[in-house]
């Protein structure tokens, strides 16, 4: 994902690489910041240091923490906004 960078200066990362694809989102997408947090995690537990010898041994490994994580660690969003308005004293 490309975050606060234009399409322009983007290209230049992927220039000559066709396996690399680029999804682009708006500046106003809070919700990535949950998809962050995430990417952050499974960086610093499984990425971070990692040695594999092939494709198929990493996808192994981020499927099986990913399965793990949801076992252990997920939990439901319990959304507790009404829906009334906000106001400011």
């Amino acid at each position: 994902m490309c975050l606060y960078l234009p399409p322009n200066k983007c290209s230049n990362v992927i220039a000559g690489k066709r396996k690399i694809k680029l999804h682009f989102t708006p500046t106003y997408c809070s919700w990535l910041n949950q998809v962050e947090i995430f990417f952050n995690m499974l960086s610093k537990d499984v990425l971070k240091g990692g040695v594999w010898k092939s494709v198929e041994q990493l996808s192994a490994q981020l499927i099986e923490y990913i399965k793990t994580y949801n076992q252990t660690r997920a939990r439901p969003f319990a959304w507790t906004y009404t829906g009334n308005l906000i106001s400011v004293s």
